[in-house]
């Protein structure tokens, strides 16, 4: 905003792939449109193909305006994770996307909604607005930061704002925030996926991250194997979110230096 009164916002994730790059561009392009000339927030919804019960999703209603070739839909409401029959019957209806965290928004639209359902965020980040540009920004950024509540924009805005679209977007994306999504995407050997140096012996359905040691797996099944030069990781696929635990137990170890 401080660059540009009128400016519009892509907020992306850094851990997804989207592979239709084409699609993404199309979908970007009309909810930018969308966010400019109406002042509304705008989300991409991520057609679901499976009943993936560790997405949040969100509930479309009406349909709403059409731009550049894309019909928007209004949003009822946002969800948590689901358990696999309530994901179920989400996929049944037609009228759920998975949240793929990816906003659109004019600068100036969501800084007024931060002031009316954040007003604690609105006004740190007006004392930090105001030390842009000056040398001692970073040290403003220091002191106001740490103070402010931790809470997700879908929670804190997304959910109680009014006039929220969602664009339904078939575009190849997937989510690879954990070792289990990004082995989807590594060469495999076999069901073992790898992304470095591996043997599997009688096993399979495992994910190998070892580039500078080889792993030799025998008799195993539904692993994940990371192997990096200070650290060793072996876990269950279905156990795989928990790595914040081990993240959680070094930090309270004071092991700052694994993380």
């Amino acid at each position: 905003r401080k660059r540009n009164h009128e400016a519009v916002m892509l907020v992306l994730p850094a851990d997804h792939v989207i592979e239709r790059e084409a699609e993404f561009l199309k979908l970007a392009r009309a909810g930018a449109a969308l966010a400019a000339d109406r002042k509304l927030l705008v989300t991409l919804g991520v057609v679901p193909t499976w009943p993936a019960t560790g997405y949040g999703y969100i509930e479309a209603g009406k349909e709403g305006p059409e731009t550049h070739g894309v019909r928007a839909l209004s949003v009822l409401r946002f969800r948590e994770k689901p358990g696999p029959e309530e994901a179920e019957a989400y996929l049944a209806t037609g009228r759920f996307y998975w949240n793929s965290g990816i906003f659109i928004w004019a600068a100036e639209t969501i800084l007024e909604w931060m002031g009316r359902l954040m007003p604690d965020l609105s006004r740190a980040l007006s004392t930090l607005a105001a030390h842009l540009g000056r040398p001692d920004f970073e040290v403003a950024l220091s002191r106001v930061y740490p103070g402010l509540e931790s809470m997700s924009i879908d929670y804190g805005v997304m959910e109680k704002a009014d006039g929220v679209l969602v664009l339904p977007a078939d575009m190849g994306w997937d989510d690879v925030g954990s070792w289990t999504a990004a082995a989807r995407h590594w060469p495999k050997h076999g069901s073992i996926a790898v992304k470095g140096r591996a043997l599997g012996i009688d096993s399979k359905d495992c994910a190998v991250y070892s580039p500078d040691k080889t792993v030799a797996l025998i008799g195993v099944k539904d692993l994940v194997v990371v192997q990096t030069p200070d650290a060793l990781l072996i876990c269950k696929k279905d156990r795989d979110q928990d790595v914040r635990r081990v993240v959680e137990a070094l930090e309270n170890q004071g092991r700052l230096d694994l993380l």
